[in-house]
């Protein structure tokens, strides 16, 4: 069950165990039965290297998990549906300054594309207050939209009456800004064209099976429309450089009172050290739905996650020829599907034939299909909630985090091919690079 999906459901925001506080910008709401006072939720934090396509040390990796604890509604689900967070960094921040709206339409959010004009130079990655917000409220990086949460840092804030005024009045007070966890990496500018190595980190079958039944979820009615798999909790910034140093996650949670309670915690970052560099692997399309792909495990890694996305039929190819069209991918497009693969191991790995919507194809004829390789040297797969649910404090790091020297990841360069007529290899992609394009990029980012 992805994080998202958990945070909704349980329907729990850590003030219900504060007298008078409110679950977004003031709003008060009634204390249910055993909850946990939010002093007792755990909040876990560490940092590491980001290897990109190639470029070791190009970005900051963040490893955070903030979760009920035990005892209370539920056990390991996210810690607040509302937090305000700040990011403190050894080094100064690099230019240029973000621009541009965050996800979900907050204006206040330059996230997407780099630190705020206020913060370049400065060593911390600020938010902006969750109390109502007239024009001119600060713009910063995390805007009122980011939050630490189950899983990872994401945009997943509620929306107070008037949170989002400084946007023209924009947002549904009461739901989240988004329901899509942030691209991968952070910082990196024009999502729409020049970052073609950007992914959304959506997990999807066999590895992650969010509804237990060998399935993608895209289409499935009993889960919020955008949400396409588990949420893998992945937040790279690239270009912060992962110095030595001191790392700070500060939590806070807006209250109608003084005296907001806070939260926070430290990682010692002692000697950074870079993943080899990961390769995406190719596909051989199997002829019924499936394939194989020669996987080879990044030095330092001790897992890797291989996505595969299918994003349907090219704009090249007539509507309708494509098998895709039958499930909920269809020729329009719209909806990638995603699915997981987990290695431990050099080797072949094996996508099965029917991991699509309603049991279809996983792959199609036709489809021009996007593999990307994502090694780490921590539990990455295990802290999903399909592997971690209940669990108040998963394991977050590895060997190398545990003693000082980071949790790190590698992410590969995105190889698109197109799957053939029959069995055999995919071929080059006569679409461009479809990850991100901007005729996907406002479903993407979208809360529905």
């Amino acid at each position: 069950m992805n994080n998202m999906h958990r945070l909704l459901i349980a329907g729990v925001v850590a003030s219900y165990g504060l007298a008078g506080c409110g679950a977004s910008g003031g709003t008060s709401s009634p204390n249910p039965p055993n909850v946990a006072p939010v002093s007792n939720n755990v909040l876990q934090f560490a940092v590491g290297t980001a290897n990109l396509y190639g470029t070791p040390n190009a970005g900051l990796n963040v490893v955070a998990t903030y979760r009920q604890p035990a005892g209370s509604q539920d056990p390991g689900g996210s810690g607040t549906l509302v937090n305000t967070i700040s990011l403190s960094v050894p080094a100064a921040l690099p230019a240029p300054a973000g621009t541009g709206k965050g996800p979900g339409g907050d204006c206040l959010s330059t996230v997407l594309t780099g630190a705020a004009t206020s913060e370049v130079g400065g060593k911390s990655m600020t938010s902006t207050s969750q109390s109502p917000q007239a024009a001119g409220a600060p713009t910063t990086t995390f805007g009122q939209s980011g939050g630490v949460f189950g899983l990872g840092i994401e945009p997943f804030n509620y929306q107070g009456p008037a949170s989002n005024a400084a946007c023209g009045g924009a947002g549904s007070p009461g739901v989240p800004y988004t329901f899509v966890p942030y691209p991968v990496p952070l910082y990196a500018g024009d999502f729409a064209g020049t970052a073609a190595n950007s992914f959304v980190p959506w997990g999807g079958p066999p590895q992650f099976d969010v509804a237990g039944n060998g399935q993608s979820i895209v289409g499935n009615p009993n889960y919020q429309k955008g949400v396409s798999g588990a949420e893998l909790g992945i937040d790279v910034f690239a270009g912060v450089t992962p110095a030595a140093g001191g790392y700070t996650l500060n939590v806070t949670i807006p209250t109608t009172t003084a005296g907001a309670p806070s939260t926070s915690q430290t990682y010692t970052l002692n000697t950074p050290t870079s993943l080899g560099t990961a390769t995406a692997p190719a596909l051989t399309f199997d002829g019924t739905g499936g394939g194989t792909l020669a996987f080879t495990l990044p030095t330092g890694a001790t897992e890797a996650v291989v996505q595969v996305v299918d994003y349907g039929p090219s704009t090249a190819t007539p509507p309708g020829i494509s098998c895709a069209s039958a499930n909920a991918n269809g020729a329009s497009q719209g909806t990638p599907l995603y699915y997981s693969l987990e290695a431990t191991a050099t080797g072949t790995l094996t996508l099965t034939d029917k991991l699509g919507p309603q049991g279809t194809w996983s792959i199609c004829p036709g489809d021009e299909v996007v593999v990307q390789t994502v090694g780490a040297d921590y539990p990455l797969a295990e802290l999903a909630y399909t592997k971690s649910a209940g669990t108040p404090n998963p394991a977050y790091t590895g060997a190398n985090g545990a003693s000082g020297a980071g949790d790190n990841i590698t992410i590969s360069a995105a190889a698109c091919g197109q799957v053939p007529a029959a069995a055999g290899a995919t071929a080059a992609c006569p679409d461009s690079l479809p990850l991100l394009k901007q005729k996907t990029l406002a479903s993407i980012l979208s809360r529905h």
